[in-house]
């Protein structure tokens, strides 16, 4: 084969070997890395569902906290908490709700505590409508606004279960892609430099092979303009009339 049409193949074949690798090495981490990036975001997806469930029960928490004491003393101070908590209820659980939108498990729960909300409220605004009239309180209905708020922890509670099982699939498969991730890069870079290391010595080898043929080849003209030499001296010696020259053995070798 000439050596020429193999290096070059050698050559073309190297990069070619190269290119796919270092193509598949990139398409599989940016595949890899896309998905790491996307396992990430569901975590914090539900990492925020949690973080709004309990705003929900903080901020009605507060609301009771300040009907109680507007209650007990009829200092009207008592009710800022009181009123700034259904904002922040309504607020968070209004994220609850976008957050969950996707997840068809959760939307039973989502419109049962949206009622127990309002229920809730609605019970403490009651009461707190009577002190302002000076009206007698009716304090199993504040007792009834307990059994409520206890109904409504239930209800998170159990929606952050879902949200908790969820959020541990998610993390197996963060961690999953996480460890699997530099693997693919690890493999797929050692590969790529041992076939840069097979070409490399392929390579050498054929342009040794090929800098060793020239030289064979420039030898064989050097020997050939010695025989042509000899034979034009020769030749002339005889047309000059002496016959008794005689050429060497080894100059025609």
């Amino acid at each position: 084969m000439d050596l020429s049409k193999k290096y070059k193949r050698d050559l073309i074949a190297g990069s070619v070997i190269s290119l796919c690798i270092l193509t598949i090495t990139t398409s599989a981490s940016w595949i890899s890395i896309g998905r790491l990036i996307e396992s990430q975001k569901r975590v914090n997806h539900t990492h925020e569902v949690l973080f709004n469930l309990e705003q929900v029960i903080s901020a009605v928490k507060d609301a009771e906290t300040g009907q109680r004491g507007f209650l007990l003393t009829g200092d009207a101070l008592f009710l800022e908490p009181h009123n700034g908590a259904q904002e922040r209820v309504w607020t968070a659980f209004a994220r609850v709700s976008a957050l969950t939108a996707g997840n068809p498990g959760q939307q039973p729960a989502v419109d049962s505590l949206e009622q127990l909300i309002k229920s809730r409220f609605l019970l403490l605004d009651r009461s707190v409508q009577k002190k302002k009239s000076g009206q007698p309180i009716n304090w199993q209905n504040v007792e009834k606004g307990r059994a409520f708020m206890q109904l409504l922890r239930a209800m998170v509670s159990r929606m952050e279960t879902r949200e908790k099982v969820v959020f541990e699939s998610r993390t197996e498969e963060l961690n999953a892609f996480a460890s699997f991730t530099p693997w693919i890069i690890i493999i797929a870079s050692l590969g790529g430099i041992a076939i840069t290391i097979v070409y490399y010595f392929r390579l050498t080898a054929s342009y040794k092979q090929r800098l060793r043929m020239q030289e064979e080849l420039v030898e064989k003209e050097k020997q050939m303009l010695r025989k042509i030499n000899s034979i034009q001296k020769f030749a002339e010696e005889v047309s000059g009339g002496n016959y008794n020259v005689r050429m060497k053995r080894e100059e025609l070798n």
